[in-house]
């Protein structure tokens, strides 16, 4: 897999979910162009790890989402991944 110069080491399916993110985001009124245009940090080998500013977001398969304000709600909300089978990917950069 190459990295792209604008989208980072996204594999296909990384890229597939991307444009779906865009397309659902702009079917709900959003028009500011891409807001979802790059790999999760996960797949980011130059990550300076993790980051309380970026507040990440998940999209869960239920239709919900989940935004960590901090570390450990992040942590905690791994473990809830982890107790109902799925199994959340993580760049060892961060951690924990």
């Amino acid at each position: 897999m190459s990295e792209d110069v604008n989208m980072g080491n996204l594999h296909h399916f990384g890229k597939t979910i991307v444009n779906s993110l865009n397309k659902e985001i702009n079917a709900e009124g959003y028009a500011g162009g891409k807001l979802v245009w790059h790999n999760d940090e996960a797949g980011n080998p130059f990550s300076p790890g993790f980051d309380e500013n970026d507040k990440p977001i998940f999209f869960l398969p239920s239709g919900g989402m989940f935004q960590a304000k901090n570390k450990s709600e992040l942590l905690g909300f791994y473990s809830r991944l982890r107790r109902s089978g799925y199994t959340p990917e993580h760049s060892p950069i961060f951690g924990f």
